[in-house]
């Protein structure tokens, strides 16, 4: 594999290349007007109402039906969009309920975590696991958990993702049309078979189980370490280390260190806009055109989604909590301190296994590792897998 002095040019290449690269031919306009339609819409229907809250968490079912999707294009048929809508649901439900437990949810959240990734290896359905494992660390870290509440937020999230799926059925003639389901390697990649309808059950590698045990782990240790220092949104330490630590080092690296610029760009827009926007029609606007901006740029550079990711977040949770506009040095902290802990572990795990000769969970180039984490060329970070 070479020594370390080679691998740390390898890992700074690689982030160069990714911190650089810009994949024009990756933007969606179509794609992202499309998105940002389905995400406002639950927004604007819990206005209606009276409920906020409720538009909220509805829209996060969407939101998060849409990363599924956006991971993985084959798997935009019902059956599988049905699962998707059903498992992020029940993982933010359950996400709330061990919330309230206090220091027992850090090796429940890691428990959880780690059922959440090797079943989804075994289902076919990567991109889905993780999103579900994101949306019960949110769960976790979002206040007000409780029995009720947890009901309710799976009620919510459901009819979100229902209504995401719905929008994409009327919607999909549009897509198809401007190659929105072909924008994938997945897709575009040639075989030499035709491809499933949808993933089927394979058997789980040795090194898929050890790398889905390794994010686990981190994931909860992010949590203790959060618990411990008292950050008011625990959840965004465990969301950075869930999309950053990949099985190769080099995208760890690269991912962890994209997302940590592009968070801090992306909260200082924020930022200007909690700090004198308080309006929930307004911040539903900049809501609808940075949806569209970060689905739209989603394969063109990693960096830049990121940093239309942050203030969509932080405005969204804005509308929930209205005048919290510390939430992005908040969000900005937890970003560095998850994006830290997975370079830190890749690092470590990577130097044991040179150690002991072992092979991946966690692999010096990228393309090696758990099937998720193969890239479509070396040093290509795919934006894919970071909601």
């Amino acid at each position: 594999m070479g020594s370390p002095a080679s691998m740390g040019m390898t890992w700074a290449s690689a982030f160069l290349h990714d911190a650089t690269h810009v994949d024009r031919k990756g933007l969606d306009l179509v794609a992202g007007l499309v998105a940002g339609v389905v995400i406002i819409v639950p927004l604007l229907a819990g206005e209606g109402v009276g409920s906020i809250s409720a538009g909220v968490f509805a829209t996060l079912g969407a939101l998060n039906l849409l990363m599924a999707i956006a991971a993985r294009p084959p798997v935009a048929r019902f059956p599988p969009l049905a699962a998707a809508a059903l498992s992020n649901a029940a993982a933010l439900a359950l996400g709330t309920i061990i919330g309230t437990t206090g220091w027992v949810e850090v090796p429940l959240v890691a428990l959880g975590i780690g059922i959440i990734l090797i079943s989804a290896g075994w289902a076919g359905f990567d991109s889905i696991g993780l999103v579900s494992a994101v949306m019960l660390a949110v769960g976790v870290g979002i206040p007000g958990g409780s029995g009720p509440e947890a009901l309710e937020r799976l009620v919510l999230a459901l009819l979100g993702g229902f209504w995401a799926i719905l929008a994409l059925a009327m919607a999909r003639p549009l897509l198809l049309r401007h190659g929105y389901l072909g924008s994938s390697e997945e897709v575009q990649r040639p075989t030499a078979s035709p491809q499933p309808s949808a993933p089927v059950p394979v058997p789980v590698s040795h090194a898929h189980v050890r790398y889905a045990i390794l994010v686990a782990g981190t994931t909860g240790i992010g949590l203790a370490i959060s618990l411990a220092l008292g950050l008011p949104r625990d959840y965004w330490v465990m969301l950075t280390i869930l999309v950053s630590l990949r099985a190769s080092i080099a995208t760890t690296f690269s991912a962890s260190f994209l997302r940590i610029g592009g968070t801090i760009g992306g909260a200082a827009i924020a930022l200007g806009f909690t700090m004198f926007i308080v309006n929930p029609w307004i911040l539903g606007a900049l809501l609808f055109v940075f949806a569209m901006a970060l689905f739209a740029t989603r394969w063109v550079n990693y960096g830049i989604y990121t940093l239309f990711l942050t203030p969509f977040v932080i405005l969204l949770l804005n509308l929930a909590y209205p005048g919290a506009w510390q939430l992005a040095f908040v969000r900005v902290f937890d970003t560095v301190l998850g994006g830290g802990l997975a370079v830190t572990v890749a690092t470590l795990w990577w130097l044991r296994d040179r150690v002991e000769h072992t092979g991946p969970p966690i692999s010096a180039r990228s393309g090696q590792g758990p099937p998720e984490d193969r890239l479509p060329k070396a040093g290509h970070l795919r934006s894919a897998r970071a909601p």
